[in-house]
């Protein structure tokens, strides 16, 4: 049996939204009287740095942002919930990449193969297919659906994974590394906050129109 192929890549795929100063950014408009823009981020874990944003309106999904990100055969991606696309995830697993994506309780596998013999906080690993007629005709091929209980607080979580043969300690520990996005989309908001701080409008204002 041909061995499975990694690289060095491990990305996650986030998005945030920041909220911008509709006066100043009319063009920022999602509601009536809000305006913001939503960053869809691939940030390069071992790096810390983002490898590639796409800026959309605040009211797009992050699903829709799926097919502009740029992927590497080899590389393994962590998703959240907010990107369970059946048809967009087939696409990454066809250029060879790997997936880690948490998902819905209520997603149904029709199992062929599980392990007996789990390691400590793993609750199954299982491969199979998708049961829904949609989403089995979206991605026909093998999933691995594998649940993991917190110790700390006994939360568990669902995640599908194209990945076949990696130990269920490394899906773990990769979708644990999804906290390094945060703690950048936290800074970025922090150094970006007179942009959306309706009580900083006045200065923005005074700086924008003196710039055009």
């Amino acid at each position: 049996m041909e061995s499975t192929v990694y690289n060095d890549v491990r990305s996650a795929i986030y998005s945030t939204t920041i909220d911008l100063c509709l006066p100043v950014f009319e063009w920022a408009r999602f509601r009536k009287h809000k305006g913001g823009i939503k960053l869809h981020t691939l940030y390069d874990i071992e790096a810390e740095v983002p490898a590639f944003v796409h800026v959309t309106p605040s009211n797009i999904h992050d699903s829709k942002a799926m097919p502009e990100t740029p992927y590497e055969s080899g590389a393994h991606y962590i998703f959240d919930c907010g990107y369970n696309d059946f048809s967009n995830l087939h696409t990454t697993n066809r250029i060879g990449a790997f997936f880690v994506v948490r998902t819905k309780t209520n997603i149904r596998i029709k199992p062929k193969t599980w392990k007996r013999r789990l390691p400590e906080g793993v609750v199954s690993d299982a491969i199979g297919c998708l049961t829904a007629y949609k989403s089995s005709k979206d991605y026909p091929g093998e999933f691995r659906k594998l649940i993991v209980e917190n110790p700390e607080d006994g939360t568990q979580y669902i995640f599908l994974t194209n990945n076949l043969d990696a130990s269920a300690e490394l899906i773990s520990s990769l979708y644990r590394n999804r906290w390094s996005v945060e703690l950048f989309f936290k800074r970025i908001k922090q150094h970006l906050s007179d942009l959306f701080d309706k009580s900083n409008f006045k200065n923005v204002k005074d700086r924008y129109d003196s710039s055009i």
